[in-house]
């Protein structure tokens, strides 16, 4: 299916009457934009690349046993794309997953309409949002992994490979002599990583690196991440 040039959002379902359904409400709130719906997530990523589309609504039975890795790929192919999966009530243990892989949020189908409307506002805006009835079952240690992998989604590459040194325990000399760079400049891209992740000092840039797994990546990997 064809999407308008001004669609922003996608519903995907492979039932036609609950697709159908789901796009008649959203379209229903004028300020989310113009709202469509295909039958699969493959068919959507499709049109993701030759739209302006901005978000995807997907349910999480239809992701298969790991929903996670069907949004890698789908992050892969569509990177600048939010998702928002909706889950059954028997499907919480997927709801920690998704949340600690960061790729996406999640919206409890028992919620209500209110709630997904919610979700959907505050990705347009840019925003995070998790299901109110969910956040208080998501542990702590989960909601943490998944800050810090969205602190890095704001580094550039270039930064990612600074966070990697000061890891492994580089000084400045040392990162400015791998990385081929003055001492100054080294500095400066220091001070706008500790200002990105609101962190206080290198020890907690380089604890940041360990806990997000960075600093345990091929130096190559990093260097080509984007």
């Amino acid at each position: 299916m064809k999407l308008a040039d001004h669609a922003t959002v996608v519903v995907v379902d492979p039932c036609r009457l609950y697709r159908e359904a789901l796009v008649k409400l959203l379209s229903h709130e004028k300020d989310l934009g113009k709202v469509e719906g295909v039958s699969n997530i493959w068919e959507a990523l499709t049109v993701v690349k030759t739209n302006n589309i901005r978000l995807v609504i997907c349910r999480g039975k239809d992701l298969g046993f790991e929903p996670e890795k069907s949004l890698a790929g789908c992050k892969n192919v569509a990177s600048g794309v939010n998702y928002i999966v909706l889950l059954e009530d028997d499907e919480i243990e997927k709801a920690y997953t998704l949340c600690d892989s960061g790729f996406c949020s999640c919206v409890m189908l028992s919620s209500g309409a209110s709630e997904l409307i919610r979700c959907v506002r505050a990705l347009l805006r840019g925003e995070t949002y998790m299901d109110r009835h969910l956040d208080g079952e998501i542990p702590d240690v989960i909601k943490m992994s998944r800050y810090q992998k969205r602190c890095l989604d704001e580094l550039s590459k270039r930064e990612k490979e600074i966070v990697y040194w000061l890891s492994q325990g580089y000084s400045n000399g040392q990162i400015a002599k791998a990385m081929v760079l003055s001492e100054k400049t080294v500095r400066n891209h220091i001070s706008r990583i500790l200002k990105k992740l609101d962190l206080k000092d290198r020890v907690q840039v380089a604890v940041l690196g360990w806990k997000t797994g960075l600093a345990e990546k091929p130096l190559k990997d990093i260097c080509c991440d984007e």
